[in-house]
């Protein structure tokens, strides 16, 4: 599969969470036993920070989840999420996928 396609499926995924979460928050995720909306979301937020931030900062080194900005709680965190989804991909769509990256 070609990066696009990988960015794009991300860019759905994302879209289909964030609908989830907007619809009901407290709703209980099936595939994740003790979890709500809320909680997957957040998670989730927290990966692609991660992601978004080893990126950005280039394959020199590896870059630990605890140095990457943390997701917000609550009501700042639907906003964040999209803006650093936004981010994630803007990322993504111009990385060198041609080199080593640290994992």
């Amino acid at each position: 599969m070609d990066p696009a396609t990988h960015i794009a499926h991300l860019q759905d995924e994302a879209e289909r969470l964030l609908a989830a979460y907007r619809e009901d928050p407290d709703a209980a995720v099936a595939s994740c036993p003790g979890w709500d909306r809320a909680a997957l979301l957040h998670h989730v937020a927290g990966a692609h920070s991660w992601h978004r931030a080893q990126v950005e900062h280039g394959p020199s080194d590896r870059v630990r989840s605890k140095q990457s900005p943390p997701a917000p709680e609550g009501d700042e965190l639907p906003e964040w999420y999209a803006d650093n989804v936004r981010g994630l991909v803007d990322a993504l769509s111009t990385m060198d996928t041609e080199g080593t990256w640290p994992t």
